[in-house]
């Protein structure tokens, strides 16, 4: 089957020759038919270079998309990290105003620090009370009463 191949590619290529020939010598050359061969189809560079070329910008697509979706994952993960941080803000705020309140300040003093309320405060009179005698002598100028 080779043979018969390769033997009608040769008188086709012959038949080209002679044609060619026959119009350098001023004569037409018949038209012959000549059959394909067993249903393969040559494919030309053209194609060859489209495919190539489609392949390689479908390729660089695939790529550019992967590309996208890995920086959006990193977005979600830095957009997901504030909105925690926002939150840890917002309760630390909201505990430190309790802790600033007084009441709170009180019980963490008697609780924490061991302190106490302190008490009520007493005001003493002092009692003047005179004991023994008030003899200032002569140098003060000041004679005793009798």
């Amino acid at each position: 089957m080779a043979q018969t191949q390769r033997g009608t590619a040769r008188e086709a290529v012959d038949s080209t020759h002679e044609s060619a020939r026959e119009q350098r010598l001023g004569r037409r050359a018949e038209l012959t038919v000549i059959e394909r061969r067993s249903g393969r189809r040559r494919v030309s560079p053209t194609m060859l270079m489209g495919a190539v070329i489609a392949v390689a910008i479908a390729f660089g697509a695939l790529g550019t998309q992967v590309s996208i979706i890995h920086r959006q994952m990193k977005l979600d993960g830095i957009r997901s990290e504030i909105t925690q941080i926002q939150t840890s803000t917002k309760e630390l705020h909201q505990r430190e105003s309790r802790l600033q309140a007084p009441d709170e300040v009180r019980r963490l003093a008697t609780t924490k620090l061991g302190m106490v309320d302190p008490r009520q405060s007493a005001f003493v009179t002092p009692t003047v009370r005179i004991i023994g005698s008030l003899d200032l002598g002569p140098r003060a100028g000041i004679r005793p009463e009798a």
